[in-house]
């Protein structure tokens, strides 16, 4: 009998830049966001495994449906990235902590957002994020193997709304997973009104 399963970990790092920026030589320009390099204070959301993502973001995740298994949509568990994990190293690319997101031996749909005011209606914005995915079935911190096929996106929901399945949002493009190294992933979309919300995505 041959068994089919999730790989041992997945650990997401979301990093200095996540940056929301007006498009346009005569907009406003700057990040937008607080708290884009997810620096500390860390806060707990609750939540079993921990939930513990740095000031300024919300963590989410989609539950799991009626039928599945114990491994199919789980809770990651959030934590700095600089946690001791036994997962390699922190991988922080700049500043002093980044948000790192994990599950072991499961599938999710996950990752964290924030709402952003005092934006322009009609102006268009730009939200971008480096990521490093790492995905393994094996212990070897350092490289990928056997893989789960996570992907990542980040959206911008012109309405501001908080519902990570809204059809409003605007998604970056699907791209083949992508492993070890940094990937910055971006999207541009008019808001709006004046407040809208940026999304940070990955699927395993």
């Amino acid at each position: 009998m041959k068994w089919i399963s999730a790989p041992r970990a997945v650990v997401l790092m979301f990093l200095l830049l996540p940056s929301l920026a007006v498009v346009g030589a005569q907009a406003q320009t700057g990040n937008l966001l607080v708290n884009p390099g997810f620096e500390p204070p860390y806060t707990d959301n609750g939540g079993t495994p921990p939930r513990l993502v740095a000031q300024g973001w919300a963590p989410w995740n989609l539950p799991p449906e009626p039928g599945m298994s114990y491994s199919q949509m789980l809770q990651p568990e959030y934590y700095q990235a600089n946690t001791p994990a036994g997962l390699g190293p922190a991988r922080v690319r700049s500043g002093s902590e980044a948000q790192r997101m994990q599950v072991f031996f499961g599938t999710f749909t996950a990752g964290v957002s924030q709402a952003v005011g005092n934006l322009t209606p009609g102006q268009p914005y730009t939200f971008g994020a480096q990521v490093w995915v790492w995905s393994s079935s094996f212990d070897d911190p350092t490289v990928s193997q056997q893989d789960g096929g996570v992907t990542v996106q980040v959206g911008i929901d012109p309405n501001g709304g908080s519902d990570p399945e809204s059809s409003s949002i605007v998604w970056s493009a699907f791209t083949a997973p992508r492993y070890d190294s940094w990937v910055f992933y971006s999207v541009t979309a008019p808001a709006a009104s004046t407040t809208a919300s940026v999304w940070i995505r990955a699927t395993v």
